[in-house]
């Protein structure tokens, strides 16, 4: 289904400069791709290989679990899971091999954060999917190995910071604030450039009895799909990329209605000089809260 982005006509014919530019850009991704494998990097499909992270309650019967997942970049939001069921989400390694996601879990009188996924993990890089199983006595991770979950970290077993984590926190830091003013200098339009953070809401304002089946994903993560009764939204958080090209599109299902829009792009100066964007579905269609009015505005209609 056709994406459409916010504030921009359809029918956008190919020019000149939009091929020099798709030229370009694969160039660079085959350029980076080749980089890859020189410097050891394990996967034969380098930037383009795609992960997905499976987090399950095994709590057991009446037993619920909260649960926060996030990288440095993306705020997955909240999602509480009864008994038996899972969130997963899938996303790409970025180029440096640092990718890393962590979840907090909640449940009875624990709480307790974890490292779900670690390029610098052998074991989960080599493979697409990472599994994982609350369990009373701790968390249990999938062994693709020995195809079977094993016990990998008892609750409240914080991991300490060690000289090297510091070094490596303050090494991160000091490369931030540089790429920082560079952002600045190439005139990125966020003062607080990569520091910068985004909020997309999503509301269900289609009246009662009516549910809203949403599914979110960028080119690069897949947030999932989140069934909301009427009133209810979904939110998640993240930072810009460098190049300002970040983009999220959303699914939308109801009733006879399936529909695909562009939620967020950078391309859009209302929404990127703001750090929340807000959506509600309605009867008749797709609607953005537009700031100098204070109101939501009708975007587009539902395409049946």
């Amino acid at each position: 289904m056709k994406r459409v982005k916010p504030f921009q006509a359809c029918g956008h014919k190919m020019t000149s400069l939009d091929r020099f530019v798709l030229i370009f850009v694969l160039a660079i991704a085959l350029t980076l791709n080749e980089s890859r494998k020189v410097i050891g990097k394990r996967h034969g499909d380098a930037i383009f290989s795609k992960h997905n992270v499976y987090v399950g309650n095994d709590l057991g019967e009446g037993v619920t679990l909260n649960l926060r997942c996030a990288s440095k970049d993306d705020d997955l939001g909240t999602h509480v899971l009864p008994y038996g069921q899972n969130y997963s989400w899938g996303f790409r390694s970025n180029f440096w091999g640092s990718t890393l996601f962590w979840c907090d879990f909640k449940w009875g009188n624990v709480t307790d954060t974890f490292t779900v996924y670690d390029d610098n993990n052998s074991e989960q890089y080599y493979h697409t999917n990472a599994h994982w199983l609350s369990r009373m006595d701790g968390l249990y991770y999938y062994h693709h190995h020995y195809g079977e979950y094993e016990l990998y970290h008892n609750w409240g077993n914080g991991h300490k910071m060690t000289s090297l984590d510091r070094f490596v926190l303050i090494f991160v830091l000091a490369i931030a604030l540089t790429l920082n003013e560079s952002r600045k200098v190439i005139g990125i339009r966020h003062e607080d450039g990569i520091f910068s953070k985004h909020h997309v809401y999503v509301g269900n304002d289609l009246g009662e009895g009516l549910t809203l089946n949403l599914h979110c994903a960028s080119k690069d993560d897949d947030l999932g799909t989140h069934v909301l009764p009427y009133g209810q939204n979904y939110n998640w958080g993240f930072r810009s990329n460098f190049w300002g090209t970040t983009l999220f599109w959303c699914d939308f299902k109801w009733g006879n209605v399936t529909d695909s829009y562009s939620v967020y792009d950078e391309d859009s100066v209302d929404q990127s000089e703001h750090t929340d964007t807000r959506w509600l579905a309605r009867k008749d269609g797709i609607y953005y809260y537009r700031r100098p009015y204070g109101l939501y505005e009708l975007f587009n209609n539902w395409r049946k």
